[in-house]
């Protein structure tokens, strides 16, 4: 682990979002975690839905300011979850509800904008930059690739 401040890579601390069965692939064998993180979905879903019907009638207009807000309170959330949890184990019921289930489902931008940080942290200022440009640049082309072949499966139709 040679080149790594003392805090660690950034390979191993992105990986501390998801509770260890998910990382290991026993998540199937922890029945606790997999109803944390639908319960924690479920909350976050639905706090979704009601933020944005709020949003929208607080401020309607062309630019995306629900979504907006979502990302941003889901970054907030999910920063300061992380930074409270920084030393709990990574295996926990309440960590696996609060990251994975409520912010996950809430926004996965805010699990974006964790690992973009943590590269920053790590001085992995290039990777950083690929990482950060690239999910935006591919993310947005695998949306119009969507929006293509679903207009091809309805022309078919």
């Amino acid at each position: 682990m040679s080149g790594c401040p003392a805090r660690g890579c950034a390979r191993s601390r992105t990986k501390q979002i998801a509770p260890a069965g998910v990382q290991s692939g026993m998540v199937l064998m922890i029945p606790k975690i997999l109803l944390a993180v639908a319960a924690g979905g479920a909350l976050g879903a639905l706090s979704r839905f009601g933020l944005t019907v709020w949003v929208s009638r607080w401020a309607p207009g062309a630019f995306p300011w629900a979504t907006f807000v979502v990302n941003v309170i889901g970054s907030l959330f999910l920063g300061m979850v992380l930074g409270l949890m920084d030393s709990a184990a990574p295996v926990s019921l309440w960590r696996a509800f609060l990251t994975v289930g409520l912010a996950g489902a809430f926004t996965t931008f805010s699990a974006f904008s964790y690992e973009s940080v943590v590269l920053i942290q790590d001085r992995a200022y290039v990777r950083a930059a690929l990482y950060m440009s690239g999910s935006v640049v591919v993310a947005i082309s695998a949306l119009l690739l969507g929006l293509a072949l679903a207009g091809l499966v309805v022309q078919r139709s």
